[in-house]
């Protein structure tokens, strides 16, 4: 059951992007359990799974981001980039869902399933969107798809 996401096995009927991949960055103040555990998830995923256009995950320590606009406020964005102009797809995360969580009770159980939904969450955003899958369904459906492949993927995880 991996829904749009690409098993790397199937690597080579894809064309390869002369950059591609996973990439994690996680701000320098971000303590070293919650650093730890996301590289380990990220470093999972990629074992299993191909990024055909390389894509960026960043883990900030701010309360909140503005958006792309410079009108909203959000805890995480998904920007979709401008392929003309060689932008690659980015994920902003904020430190607002876990941080709190993590500063009372180390890395929980329940912190350590906020971390793994936000990282599964933004690459199912970024597998629909290398599919065009986020224009052709509804955003139900595309919720549906996300919390199936995190009960997927949290199981094979803990197995």
């Amino acid at each position: 059951m991996n829904y749009n996401w690409i098993n790397k096995e199937f690597k080579e009927l894809y064309c390869d992007n002369y950059i591609s991949g996973v990439k994690l960055i996680v701000n320098s103040n971000i303590p070293k359990e919650i650093n730890d555990y996301l590289r380990y998830v990220v470093n999972w995923v990629r074992k299993r799974y191909y990024f055909p256009i390389r894509y960026i995950i960043n883990f900030k320590n701010n309360e909140f981001f503005v958006d792309k606009n410079g009108q909203n406020k959000t805890y995480d964005d998904f920007y979709i980039p401008n392929l003309d102009k060689f932008e690659l797809p980015i994920s902003w995360i904020s430190t607002h869902y876990y941080l709190k969580e993590f500063k009372k009770y180390g890395l929980s159980f329940k912190c350590k399933r906020v971390l793994f939904q936000l990282l599964i969450t933004h690459m199912t955003y970024y597998y629909q969107w290398y599919f065009f899958d986020d224009k052709n369904r509804s955003q139900r459906t595309n919720k549906t798809e996300i919390t199936k492949m995190l009960n997927f993927l949290w199981e094979e995880l803990n197995s």
